[in-house]
């Protein structure tokens, strides 16, 4: 059931209503903060510092998506060659006469 939890990003207190765990909800703000931080170091306004942050954390979304279907791919292609070589050895285990 979704409840109530405030954090700070970036300065900005935001209340959100949500199934996920406070730590989870902190662990995602920190990572904007963080990065938000890093931008902020470097003179960057904070509204700017903030799209920064949104886009490099949409990037490595992105690329972590990238390897997962890659990865997805990579194990339904070693699942259909055991798949191919399992039917193969059962055919062969099979007596004479069954196999036509």
């Amino acid at each position: 059931m979704a409840r109530s939890v405030r954090i700070n990003v970036l300065g900005v207190d935001l209340r959100l209503q949500t199934d996920d765990s406070d730590a989870f909800v902190q662990r995602v703000a920190d990572a904007v903060n963080q990065r938000g931080a890093a931008m902020r170091q470097r003179g960057v306004p904070p509204q700017q510092a903030a799209v920064y942050a949104a886009l490099q954390l949409a990037e490595e979304l992105e690329r972590l998506r990238d390897a997962h279907r890659a990865l997805h791919h990579q194990a339904a292609e070693q699942l259909d060659a055991f798949a191919d070589e399992l039917v193969a050895h059962a055919r062969a285990l099979q007596p004479r006469e069954d196999r036509a």
